[in-house]
């Protein structure tokens, strides 16, 4: 009888420890009125599917839920079992989708020395896609304490040091989406207005993306073997995938087996893992706050048009270093991210920009110092106080840049009415449709030339050139070749040998385009437009990070200056 009360406390416990959990989740998420799961099958995703079903019952105004079941075909009888998963969650009443992967880009599966890390990445792309499509914006996962463990020994293994060793986040964008519209930080543009808190003008009409796809981890805290006993108090069936018990499968399997082993000594074990894990996760936390707050102060502006930042440090640390070197490199990542075209921008990469933020060298009054890190110009000029003024441009782009930058939107043999949303350089989404019959055989985003500019001048009139040379004039000098350039393709017969010409069409930063082309007038959240030309464009600027509710004033610099 005491057995049992206990074991009546201890699921009591759980479910009210959980329901506090998603709940936290749920509401900062936005109180969506649907979430995403990630199913596997096995117990802890079982057990995590169950207790949404709880969470959802205690309350009509609690959200409804959609299981996605992965059937990543890579073991006989994966998709027999899936269904079987789909079945248990249509009596747990969660809406079941199957997802199976493509893995015919890749030709024997057999054969590939990364195969984890693209089952991994068509993973969760598959899973962004599906939330896309439901309009799902937090996607729950069943990752628990001892995956937090088993990451951490990865990762020392991996030779991780520092904030590396925090584990897995509780929240974060979807990985392995980069540049898919709706999944990754986009699909919800908004005004350049919505980032200022202080009321400044802002003229330029460019929309910023924010939005798409968020992971989240309400699990992190319960141990496995928590989560194994709910399941067999509430008889839940679970599947178990026989690889996870080969220890020489992956090397995650491998550590998996010495975690539950008592071959480690007591440092690599569990409970020290977590420890470290906590201190880690704590001293990132204070360096992201005290970043964050000088981020909140200083006064940032960015030109949508040119993706060029000007920010001046707050005055409160004009005359003192930041002398947390940790929380000035996650400034300096802060700062890059306005208009850097890396990807992923490492902390331990950015030492350049550290210094500078650090005053860990004076500057003279009025001289400039400078670095380029992460694809980014960065100009440094010091005051009478030292406070710092620094202006951020995108660096020119190399030759292997300039061929990597360049994508097709649209061929005139597609069906299509328009292109895909396409993310280029990291930095601008572009756009084009059609409403007609194309004259182009292609149509490309690539990197402006000097050379676009000498033939378009030349083939325009008077009054075409001077709204070209006007558009220009907000892009001075060399930067304006880091900007992108919608270019048409045609098929000249001069001569009989059907040669391609490229011509410029459009730049869309700078809002210029030719005879035939116009801007999608269609604004964030109205759905009217004024369309006259059977040739559309439109560009949105990335997301960016905004400074905070009360403190925010990144403003995009007017039209005319």
């Amino acid at each position: 009888m005491r057995h049992m009360s206990q074991n009546i406390r201890n699921l009591s416990s759980l479910i009210t420890d959980f329901q506090r959990s998603l709940r936290s989740t749920w509401t900062s998420a936005g109180s969506r009125p649907l979430l995403g799961l990630a199913i596997s099958g096995g117990v802890d995703s079982m057990a995590l599917a169950s207790l949404c079903h709880r969470f959802g019952l205690a309350s009509p105004h609690h959200p409804s839920f959609i299981g996605f079941i992965v059937d990543h075909k890579l073991r006989r009888g994966s998709t027999e079992e899936a269904h079987k998963v789909a079945e248990c969650l249509r009596r747990l009443h969660i809406s079941p989708r199957v997802l199976t992967l493509d893995w015919s880009d890749y030709g024997p599966i057999g054969s590939l020395p990364n195969l984890e890390s693209i089952a991994r990445r068509l993973r969760y792309q598959a899973l962004g896609n599906a939330c896309r499509k439901e309009g799902i914006t937090s996607l729950l996962v069943a990752h628990h304490a001892y995956d937090q463990a088993e990451t951490v020994m990865l990762r020392l293994l991996g030779n991780y040091r520092g904030n590396g060793l925090r584990g897995i986040k509780r929240s974060r964008p979807i990985p392995e989406c980069e540049g898919m519209y709706g999944v990754h930080q986009s699909g919800e543009p908004r005004s350049w207005a919505s980032l200022e808190m202080q009321g400044q003008d802002c003229i330029s009409d460019m929309l910023i993306e924010d939005g798409g796809l968020n992971i989240e981890r309400p699990l992190l805290a319960f141990t496995k073997s928590r989560l194994t006993a709910y399941c067999h108090e509430q008889g839940i069936d679970w599947f178990e995938d026989h690889t996870n018990a080969d220890r020489t499968y992956t090397l995650r399997n491998t550590v998996r087996h010495l975690l539950g082993s008592s071959e480690l000594p007591h440092a690599l074990r569990k409970p020290r893992l977590h420890h470290l894990t906590d201190v880690v996760a704590a001293r990132e936390r204070r360096s992201e706050e005290l970043a964050q707050s000088i981020y909140s102060e200083s006064k940032i502006s960015l030109d949508p048009r040119t993706g060029q930042a000007s920010i001046t440090l707050p005055e409160t640390i004009g005359s003192s270093a930041i002398e947390d070197a940790s929380a000035a490199a996650i400034l300096a990542r802060k700062f890059l991210r306005l208009c850097s075209p890396a990807n992923d921008i490492k902390l331990q990469e950015l030492d350049g920009l550290v210094r500078l933020l650090r005053k860990d060298d004076e500057l003279s009054k009025g001289v400039t110092d400078r670095c380029q890190l992460a694809g980014v110009d960065i100009l440094c000029v010091a005051d009478e106080s030292q406070r710092r003024h620094l202006k951020l441009q995108r660096s020119l782009p190399s030759k292997q840049e300039r061929l990597r930058r360049q994508f097709i939107l649209f061929k005139r043999q597609s069906d299509l009415a328009g292109s895909d949303w396409q993310l280029w350089d990291n930095r601008y989404w572009i756009w084009v449709g059609r409403q007609g019959d194309a004259p182009y055989t292609e149509i490309k985003t690539r990197f402006l030339e000097p050379e676009d500019l000498a033939m378009a001048r030349a083939n325009l009139d008077n009054g075409q050139r001077k709204l070209l040379n006007s558009a220009l004039s907000a892009a001075s000098g060399t930067c304006r070749y880091s900007l992108p350039a919608i270019v048409a393709i045609r098929t000249s017969q001069s001569g009989g040998n059907g040669n391609a010409v490229e011509q410029i069409v459009v730049l869309p930063t700078l809002g210029w385009s030719a005879s035939g082309w116009q801007r999608w007038q269609a604004k964030a959240g109205n759905g009217s437009t004024s369309v006259a030309t059977s040739n559309l464009w439109d560009v949105r600027y990335r997301h960016v990070e905004p400074q905070g509710a009360e403190q925010g004033e990144i403003s995009s610099l007017p039209e005319s200056q």
